[in-house]
């Protein structure tokens, strides 16, 4: 059984080196969850792209990113916010969109065994 979540919470001023080099040291320390302001996203743009905001994958961590606003032509519905975590945590972690839906802030929802 799990004695304790490890946690990491770290403003990565938008910079994608800043993130790999984040996702190196929660391999290295064990971490469960990152927690992220001004994440690195890129924008699908091209003509057959969506418009909504993606984010770089990696193959120990699961991206959840805020629930996107419809409005994709304002710059400030782009998410300020993301989580991801790591896929041999053994709890479920959702995302509570029911709580909170804004571009700044994430509640995420822990589920653990009884």
């Amino acid at each position: 059984m799990l004695e304790a979540i490890s946690l990491v919470q770290h403003n990565l001023n938008r910079g994608r080196h800043s993130l790999q080099s984040l996702f190196q040291i929660a391999l290295e320390r064990q971490s469960h969850i990152l927690c992220l302001q001004e994440p690195y996203l890129f924008q699908d743009k091209g003509p057959q792209g969506s418009g909504l905001y993606s984010c770089i994958s990696h193959p120990s961590f699961r991206p959840l990113l805020p629930q996107e606003s419809t409005d994709l032509s304002n710059i400030q519905n782009r998410p300020r916010v993301m989580t991801y975590i790591r896929k041999s945590f053994p709890f479920e972690v959702n995302p509570r969109f029911d709580l909170v839906s804004d571009p700044y802030m994430q509640v995420m929802e822990v589920i653990t065994p009884i």
